[in-house]
């Protein structure tokens, strides 16, 4: 019982962890648009580049950065499943 308690504990852990490194990614050839997403690993950066060349139809280029949030006014925001949002917030 201990073992699946320290599991549990250990699992949670990393799942908040995951998900307090969400960030919003601006890409070099598309300023246009914002996607935000849970993470910051490779893969993450990957799925955010390949989201941002679905909506756009085109190479977004490399991340340039990242911030907390989105707002529509100044960007086309996007969340993790490429839906368009008016504002997002990750942190």
């Amino acid at each position: 019982m201990k073992k699946i308690s320290a599991l549990c504990i250990f699992v949670t852990f990393v799942w908040m962890q995951e998900g307090l490194s969400a960030k919003c990614f601006g890409f070099s050839k598309n300023k246009d648009i914002t996607v935000c997403i849970d993470g910051n690993s490779n893969a993450v950066r990957k799925q955010a580049s390949e989201i941002c060349k679905t909506k756009s139809g085109k190479d977004c280029g490399n991340i340039t950065g990242y911030s907390g949030s989105c707002s529509a006014g100044k960007n086309l925001c996007l969340d993790h499943s490429g839906n368009e949002k008016k504002s997002l917030k990750v942190d």
